[in-house]
């Protein structure tokens, strides 16, 4: 695809006019293959290749190092919109490259832009639900500071506060941080963020439903005029329209795959039905049949942080390499968890869904759900812990008779990935329906306007 671009003055995308009818057909051609769902007014097209972008050539050289061949679709149809100076809102499935997606733009947006002296804050920033993503996005931006100069850093809660605040007072192009630090450090005039102009928000929907409203539209205030903002998730909510419609406009809809669900069709998924009491029995029969497989690196997902402790407890002591992560443990255990799980030096994880989003951990071949999470978009998240970049993975998971309100819902995430769905899953669907429609039939009954007029009804035999 012939794609000629440059960056104008204030550091947008610009489109030459030749070949302009050409490269329309090319796009629409990538974008119908690649399943791209586009939405809004002078949408540029994408960039199907590295030499055709308007990266420098430092960047270049890093990305070939890195192996990456070409732009994944969500990383070529963000970054002309971004760099084009254009609002965002965007959804790709789990390890579809959403990082990149948008720290390349900053990145690039960082590099065009006059130097800021020490103090003067950050010109990019990128706000995420939970330290662990903010710190895994944080290392992403730093392997880039020797090929661009920028310098980032990353500020969140559950640690001290004087090493961050003198990382502030050093400046960097990038700062990378969860909302309730920043808004703190915002309200003690500790960051400014009247320089800034390029916000990401990763995960929005997952903020929206952590209560961060306030905080970030707080932050948003701080930034100055002239703003760009781009948000970002695996899953696409309702809310995640709200957020988008309250704090930006004329923005880009942008969505990969699936129009409703985002989960990659390299991972098999398996749906155990089980008693509630023989959860723990068959867990153990999962992991031994993963086991004959060779060593792999296992995610197991719980609903309770007590489940973590009785799950790790349980399996070190029948000599499993095992740790434990949720939100009550210190910063200082988490990262530890989290690094040791990486490095391949335990082979399981029990947590909760403080690791569900958006965090990349190579080579994790398998996902057991012990419970089935709160809601399907969570269990898209947990599942695309697997499955990671083109590779395959499978995610097992404990389904319930106490689950069964999730069970359509569920069934529907099966078919659009061509999954197998068991008959007793159905049957299961079947059941709760008929209790729902006989739960408000009672309900309509107890009200005494209904029982008066069901009073009147008579049958005639004939």
């Amino acid at each position: 695809m012939t794609n000629r671009n440059k960056l104008d003055s204030n550091h947008s995308l610009s489109l030459t006019n030749s070949s302009r009818s050409e490269e329309e057909q090319d796009a629409k051609i990538y974008q119908e293959e690649s399943r791209v769902f586009l939405k809004g007014y002078g949408i540029p097209p994408p960039i199907v290749q590295f030499s055709e972008s308007y990266l420098s050539p430092s960047l270049l050289l890093e990305l070939k190092r890195r192996y990456y061949l070409a732009p994944t679709p969500v990383q070529a149809q963000a970054w002309p919109i971004l760099l084009k100076g254009r609002n965002l809102l965007a959804s790709a499935p789990t390890g579809s490259g959403k990082t990149l997606a948008f720290l390349i733009p900053a990145l690039i947006k960082v590099m065009n832009k006059q130097p800021l002296r020490i103090g003067e804050g950050p010109i990019a920033l990128v706000l995420s639900p939970s330290r662990e993503l903010a710190l895994q996005i944080f290392s992403h931006a730093q392997s880039f500071e020797i090929a661009t100069g920028v310098h980032s850093y990353c500020i969140y809660g559950g640690v001290p506060k004087p090493p961050q605040i003198r990382n502030i007072q050093q400046g960097g192009g990038i700062c990378i941080a969860t909302p309730g630090r920043l808004h703190d450090f915002l309200r003690t005039q500790v960051i400014s963020l009247q320089n800034c102009f390029f916000l990401v928000i990763d995960e929005a929907d997952r903020l929206m439903e952590l209560g961060f409203q306030y905080e970030i539209q707080s932050i948003i205030d701080h930034m100055g005029f002239n703003k760009q903002i781009a948000l970002f998730s695996a899953t696409w909510k309702n809310e995640f329209n709200f957020l988008a419609d309250h704090v930006m406009r004329d923005y880009i809809e942008l969505k990969i795959g699936s129009q409703e669900r985002s989960i990659s069709r390299n991972i098999c998924q398996r749906i155990e039905l089980c008693d509630a009491l023989c959860k723990d029995a068959r867990l153990l029969e999962i992991l031994d049949e993963i086991g004959k497989n060779g060593c792999t690196k296992i995610l197991i997902f719980t609903n309770k942080k007590t489940s973590v402790e009785y799950l790790t407890l349980t399996l070190r002591s029948l000599g499993w390499y095992v740790v434990g992560l949720h939100s009550d443990k210190s910063q200082e255990d988490r990262d530890s968890a989290l690094n040791s799980f990486r490095l391949g030096l335990i082979q399981i994880l029990i947590t909760t869904d403080v690791t569900s989003r958006g965090l990349d951990i190579q080579n994790v071949k398998h996902v057991i759900n012990y419970d089935f999470p709160r809601n399907t978009q969570d269990y898209i998240h947990r599942t695309g812990r697997t499955g990671r970049h083109e590779t395959s993975g499978s995610a097992y998971t404990l389904f319930t008779y106490a689950d069964r309100r999730h069970t359509r819902s569920l069934i529907e995430v099966l078919h659009s990935t061509n999954q197998y769905v068991a008959p007793e899953l159905y049957g299961l669907a079947d059941q709760n329906d008929a209790q729902i429609r006989s739960s408000k039939l009672n309900m309509n009954l107890s009200k005494p306007w209904v029982r008066k007029r069901n009073r009147s009804i008579c049958f005639v035999e004939n």
